[in-house]
């Protein structure tokens, strides 16, 4: 997975940024009154009507370059309202996906695997604006952040942060890190979570939490990275590009040595924007110019070879999930996959109702869209399983006027972590929901 550096961006570089950046789909702030959700029992005729509401376009060539919006196989036990929803299949033609296509086939339901109702954990210590998280050996991070301060204040950082394990369900205080987080994901490797700092306009620092001794390094990186992903078992430095103030150079960090390889050079001009995501041991790049052009690639770890990928004209914010890459856009009920092993991409169209839409937004499975959970990812209030496009729905979380709320997968489970109200009448709480593979 990836991590997004903080600091201030230039123009160009914001403009990039809010083509891939989650929606902010929050309302008024207020204190909101949080009442467990009751269990209900999963409707299989809404399940399957959610697939009836999906047509699916697969094939060696898609992307549906005019989609208007952004960038799990499970059982859920309690399942909220499937959408009502009518469904369109684009057709492309060569470089859209549409020739030689099969025609469009409908997902089936998840049967695979079970997720409970949503739990709401021990009273969370921290009150905190877009903290840094991370999961790392069943424990979920809250790192840093602002406070909830009102839309005039100067928000103060914090440098605290603290653990949630859910099979005890209890918060643990760790040692704060030597700089401020906030707003970025840390990367498990090798028994650490690493993070990205931006130190100045040219260079990032890797922020690095070790749970065995409750303690934090830093360690200076060659440029200004685009983040961190693993891949295989090794973790790479992405290169930023030339025209947001790094490099595109991606690297390998050897934790033994403390030290930086250059990957080979790959295949697209250094000014690009870039972004990569890592499926096994392959990376998988997309390079980016602000006249709308995007180009995508892979790197093999083990040959050491970038290889482009000219059948993809998706667009949108890349998510590793399981083997596929998922590229979603703004707002928009309609994603595109691409399967690395064999190069088939699918397109995947979804039409809420107002009334869906309004549903999600107010319980805030809206703004969960694009979260990991294993293999699958939390899509319009359903976990998607884009190996097989299958669908199922996620329990209704309570509802909220929500200041904030981020939420953190992982393999086994997803923690909803939310602020309400501001300055004095600000209040924090978690909802953790557990599910199996």
């Amino acid at each position: 997975m990836t991590e997004s550096p903080e600091d201030e961006f230039s123009r160009e570089e914001q403009a990039f940024r809010a083509s891939f950046a989650e929606p902010e789909e929050f309302e008024p702030l207020d204190p909101a009154q949080f009442v467990r959700p009751s269990r209900r029992k999963l409707r299989w005729d809404r399940v399957l009507s959610a697939a009836a509401a999906i047509v699916v376009v697969a094939g060696v060539g898609f992307g549906f370059s005019q989609f208007a919006g952004r960038g799990v196989s499970a059982t859920v036990a309690e399942g909220a309202p499937s959408a009502a929803a009518s469904m369109t299949a684009q057709d492309k033609g060569e470089l859209g996906g549409g020739v030689g296509q099969p025609a469009p086939h409908l997902p089936t339901p998840g049967l695979g695997s079970t997720a409970s109702a949503w739990k709401l954990t021990s009273q969370v210590p921290l009150t905190r604006i877009e903290p840094a998280t991370g999961w790392l050996d069943g424990r979920y991070y809250l790192i840093g952040g602002a406070g909830a301060c009102g839309p005039s204040a100067d928000c103060k950082s914090y440098r605290d942060g603290v653990a949630y394990d859910p099979s005890t369900d209890s918060w643990t205080s760790i040692a704060e890190p030597p700089v401020s987080l906030q707003g970025t994901t840390g990367v498990a490797f090798e028994g650490k979570l690493y993070f990205t700092r931006a130190t100045d306009p040219t260079a990032s620092t890797l922020v690095v939490y070790d749970p065995s001794t409750n303690s934090w390094a830093s360690i200076a990186a060659p440029a200004r990275f685009n983040g961190l992903v693993v891949a295989g078992d090794q973790l790479i430095g992405v290169g930023l590009g030339t025209r947001l103030g790094g490099d595109a150079t991606d690297r390998r960090y050897d934790p033994a040595s403390n030290t930086w390889t250059a990957l080979p050079t790959n295949p697209f001009s250094p000014n690009q924007a870039r972004s990569v995501v890592s499926i096994g041991d392959r990376l998988v790049l997309s390079a980016y110019t602000l006249s709308g052009e995007t180009k995508y690639a892979t790197f093999d770890l083990t040959t050491q070879t970038w290889t482009p990928v000219t059948n993809v004209t998706a667009s949108g914010r890349m998510t590793a999930v399981g083997g596929s890459v998922v590229f979603q856009k703004d707002g928009s009920s309609m994603l595109d996959t691409y399967r690395v092993a064999d190069g088939i991409g699918s397109g995947l169209a979804m039409d809420f109702s107002q009334d869906e839409t309004d549903r999600l937004k107010a319980s805030g499975l809206f703004a969960a869209n694009g979260t990991v959970v294993g293999s699958r990812m939390v899509f319009y209030g359903h976990l998607l399983d884009p190996s097989d496009n299958s669908m199922v729905p996620l329990p209704d979380l309570p509802k909220a006027k929500l200041t904030d709320q981020i939420a953190i997968g992982s393999p086994n489970g997803l923690l909803v972590y939310r602020v309400t109200g501001v300055d004095n009448k600000a209040k924090a709480t978690a909802y953790y929901l557990p599910v199996s593979p």
